[in-house]
């Protein structure tokens, strides 16, 4: 459950948060989703109210209502992405435990491949966002936030544990975390295809090709041509020489 969360100091508010189902994890929330049909009037920037992009969330876990037997872990799931794609948390989620205020720096990266632009059949998306996330953590609640984390459990709909006015202490901490996405930096690394060959370089390397061959056997040929000149020139000489010593024979 979400006991505290604000954008760029700003609390937030429900209308920021999308809901959708996970085959793993059941109900899931977005928050700062962008819509493909909206206005976009609801969408947090970066920058809005003079922030760097801080998203601080509190979160309480309840783990006293977690089912027996079906899972081996406590904590909550979640995933850095881009507010335009699907967030596909089975695959790529970051595990969280309870106890620590966990700090996620994230660094946008983005591929734009040709595939859109020499196949436009292909239904793979031309560009690709990804987040580097780098994960820290420090030990969290301190004593000084136990009595407002305590008022928030005792309010809520779920039911207390039933020991909890002895221990309320120790479930607060075994159930408390705190999450803190930063971004590192307001710089986007880019990585571009670009076509190695175009037409015109085709088009250049074949006739540079073509050339260097047709020049290659044109100059073997002469070559040829000039060694057969030689041969009949020298068959031609020793043809003449035998004649003449012949007649001098005779003459003698």
């Amino acid at each position: 459950m979400l006991s505290t969360c604000s954008f760029n100091v700003v609390p937030c508010l429900e209308t920021d948060f999308l809901p959708f189902v996970s085959s793993t994890y059941g109900l899931c929330y977005t928050f700062n989703a962008k819509l493909k049909y909206s206005n976009n009037d609801s969408i947090r920037y970066e920058n809005k109210n003079g922030g760097d992009g801080n998203l601080k969330l509190g979160l309480y876990v309840h783990n006293h209502q977690y089912v027996p037997y079906v899972r081996d872990n406590v904590g909550i799931v979640s995933l850095v992405h881009d507010n335009t794609q699907l967030p596909l948390i089975e695959a790529a989620d970051i595990e969280l435990a309870p106890g620590r205020k966990h700090k996620l720096v994230d660094t946008l990266l983005a591929s734009s491949i040709l595939m859109n632009k020499y196949c436009s059949d292909c239904s793979q998306q031309c560009l690709i966002t990804n987040f580097i996330i780098q994960i820290s953590s420090l030990a969290t609640p301190v004593e000084w936030q136990m009595y407002e984390i305590k008022g928030f459990v005792e309010n809520s709909t779920i039911p207390l544990p039933n020991n909890w006015t002895t221990t309320w202490r120790e479930h607060i901490r075994e159930n408390y975390l705190a999450v803190n996405v930063v971004r590192e930096t307001n710089i986007v690394e880019n990585n571009t295809q670009t076509a190695i060959f175009g037409v015109v370089d085709i088009l250049s390397n074949i006739g540079g090709q073509t050339g260097l061959w047709i020049g290659i056997s044109f100059r073997s040929i002469m070559e040829v041509f000039e060694m057969l000149y030689r041969l009949i020139c020298y068959q031609y000489f020793l043809i003449v020489r035998a004649v003449r010593k012949k007649k001098q024979i005779i003459i003698q």
